[in-house]
């Protein structure tokens, strides 16, 4: 599947170069390198010798996954990814290529390895504003390669959701709903309580630390 997307890239005359999984860093042809999966210094490597050839993506595909359910390959490779993107400040479209990584209509054949990647992606523009980071998943039944290749190409040029998953013909989009709960009989928290909140100076336990003191002078 990856390799037909190149090629029909290539067939666009679009520049684009690879990286495929090894055992170290290197540069195996003018458009080919191999990374250590979840190697962020190799990650950086690689971008900082695009950077000096002028050739910084502004899109990047990851598939790995496609081919590789590991964790290695999957979400430690993606924050290896994810981290030299940061420190290289660039503005990137990141889309992230699954198989089986979304329950649409009842699969059971799903991988659940893959799901820390649904996680992943939509937490990954609030922490790097430059990243826009997307993930499709193409399910486990595969239909003709040639019908994927040219839905894969028209999301890399698409606006969309954080998640979308391509079942057949079909575009398939996440919704949220609003859920009442009712008040717990016994409160969470009690007036002028003390509470220890670890990773306090990032915004989410900011926000907790400010609730509490507001609303219950702790």
């Amino acid at each position: 599947m990856a390799k037909a997307l190149l090629e029909r890239l290539r067939a666009a005359s679009i520049d684009v170069f690879t990286a495929r999984r090894g055992t170290r860093y290197a540069q195996i042809g003018p458009d080919t390198f191999t990374l250590t999966p979840g190697n962020t210094d190799e990650a950086a490597r690689l971008l900082a010798t695009l950077r000096d050839a002028g050739r910084l993506p502004k899109r990047i595909v990851f598939a790995w996954p496609l081919e590789d359910t590991s964790l290695e390959a999957g979400l430690f490779s993606l924050l290896a990814l994810v981290q030299a993107l940061g420190a290289e400040e660039v503005n990137v479209d990141l889309l992230v290529l699954t198989a089986g990584a979304v329950r649409v209509s009842g699969e059971t054949n799903l991988e659940p390895r893959l799901g820390t990647l649904v996680g992943a992606v939509p937490v990954i523009p609030a922490e790097l504003p430059g990243v826009r980071a997307r993930l499709v998943d193409i399910g486990t039944d595969r239909a003709p390669v040639g019908r994927f290749i040219e839905h894969l190409a028209a999301e890399l040029a698409a606006d969309g959701p954080d998640v979308v998953a391509l079942r057949g013909p079909d575009r398939w989009m996440p919704t949220v709903e609003p859920l009442h709960l009712e008040a717990p009989v016994v409160p969470a928290f009690r007036e002028r309580g003390s509470y220890l909140i670890t990773g306090a100076f990032g915004g989410l336990g900011l926000a907790v630390a400010r609730h509490l003191a507001v609303a219950y002078q702790a």
